[in-house]
């Protein structure tokens, strides 16, 4: 899995710019996070007690998780909370919601819980190098796997522009 991680705590910078490759495919995301992070109950965490709130950006030139591994071109982010990169990584290339060969036996995305994200976007620009008559598909996933409203997506030429305003779950482009 060919990924790069930013940063969506607290004290994280509010716009971050990220860029991984995949052979000859290319991904990049900019993300622009709400000046307020997170609900009234993280508010009152102090600096010690925030969590990690940590994302991954991947790049999939050929390959997709999955049983079959459908052979597509993906730029994926995804939120891997407390998790540390390599757990993350791990998981995202599990096939299986538990495989014992997996990274922690498991997927990213196994139970209930996992779907909670809270960590709020303003924006996201993703994009992909995807090929010329590529058919580049959108999903924005938000808190608890709420799909972003059609409204708030803007899909062209390889670039997705989102209008967020939520916590932030998963994005992808896909072809």
């Amino acid at each position: 899995v060919v990924a790069g991680a930013f940063d969506a705590s607290r004290h994280a910078p509010r716009s971050q710019t990220l860029e991984v490759i995949a052979g000859a495919f290319r991904c990049s995301l900019t993300a622009r996070l709400a000046p307020v992070r997170y609900g009234p109950a993280r508010q009152a965490e102090t600096a010690s007690e925030a969590a990690a709130d940590m994302y991954l950006l991947v790049a999939l030139d050929g390959f997709w998780m999955g049983k079959g591994n459908l052979p597509s071109r993906s730029c994926l982010v995804v939120r891997c909370g407390a998790l540390t990169e390599a757990k993350c990584k791990a998981r995202i290339a599990c096939a299986n919601y538990t495989d014992p060969a997996c990274g922690d036996g498991r997927s990213l995305y196994d139970e209930a819980g996992d779907l909670a994200a809270e960590a709020m976007f303003e924006t996201i620009d993703l994009r992909g190098t995807f090929q010329e008559g590529d058919i580049v598909l959108p999903m924005v996933g938000l808190h608890m796997g709420q799909l972003l409203a059609a409204e708030a997506l803007h899909v062209h030429n390889g670039r997705l522009r989102a209008s967020v305003g939520a916590p932030l779950l998963n994005a992808m482009l896909f072809a």
